[in-house]
């Protein structure tokens, strides 16, 4: 299950995505013949890039995050589940 700041983060890139397909969808109503087409078209290619580097950073970081949170869960078990490895000390007596 998503944490909290998993679904924020989620939702402010749907939030970027939509702006980025929306300028995208701008670039389609220039007219090629416009003297900010090229301009524009390249500006759209480079944001959807980037978007693209940025979301996969994002679920990258989320997806170690979670893997850790569940190494330490496991560890954190693994240690519940071990019996006592102290030697027993019971009936010395201590010398000197």
């Amino acid at each position: 299950m998503a944490t909290d700041q998993e679904m924020e983060v989620y939702d402010a890139l749907k939030d970027v995505r939509r702006s980025v397909s929306a300028f995208g969808e701008m670039r389609n109503l220039i007219p090629e013949e416009d003297q900010y087409a090229s301009l524009i078209t390249c500006l759209t290619e480079r944001l959807e890039a980037d978007f693209v580097a940025l979301q996969s950073v994002c679920f990258k970081q989320m997806s170690v995050e979670r893997l850790n949170a569940a190494q330490q869960r496991t560890e954190k078990h693994a240690s519940d589940d071990q019996p006592d490895r102290r030697p027993d000390t019971t009936g010395l007596r201590a010398t000197g």
